[in-house]
């Protein structure tokens, strides 16, 4: 039998800094409030602390992704005789059309806070569609006038009826 002991549960810890919640399942403790203080003097058996030992070092997410590129490196390498081949419509970043860029730029401007400030002040912080004060979106009605709208031009809405209104 072996007793767990503050050393023998940092012992235990991932390479994260953690106790995975499977480890705790092979002693039948789960990780709600106050766990350590259970398991702390408790005396368990070698094989399950084998057990808990091996259920430490599985792989994280970062090493699954990691391994998962490096296959599908070596499979485009073996396909195209090591040609790096690019993906052709390219990363979602690199699709973003040049006036979106600067779309979204303008949204995150002071300039666009300060419309956006002066459309709550003057027509209230609800949504214009069904009354709500939540998620609070301003939502174009056309884009003819982008970068220089006037007020007529936006209308306040929640994030339900913004989505709807885009459907």
């Amino acid at each position: 039998m072996i007793k767990l002991t503050q050393e023998r549960i940092d012992e235990l810890k991932s390479p994260r800094g953690g106790i995975r919640y499977t480890q705790l399942q092979v002693i039948g403790e789960c990780k709600k409030k106050g766990w350590f203080k259970r398991i702390l003097g408790l005396e368990i058996t070698k094989k399950q602390w084998n057990k808990m030992l091996s259920l430490r070092d599985k792989r994280t997410k970062e090493d699954i992704a990691e391994a998962r590129r490096e296959r599908r490196r070596k499979r485009q390498e073996k396909r195209y005789g090591g040609k790096k081949v690019k993906n052709k419509k390219g990363s979602k970043k690199d699709r973003i059309s040049a006036h979106k860029k600067k779309y979204y730029a303008y949204l995150a401007s002071a300039e666009w806070a300060e419309i956006r400030n002066d459309l709550f002040t003057n027509r209230g912080r609800k949504c214009e569609y069904c009354g709500s004060t939540h998620r609070l979106q301003i939502h174009h009605l056309h884009y003819n006038n982008v970068f220089k709208e006037e007020p007529e031009d936006l209308v306040i809405l929640c994030a339900a009826c913004h989505k709807d209104e885009h459907r």
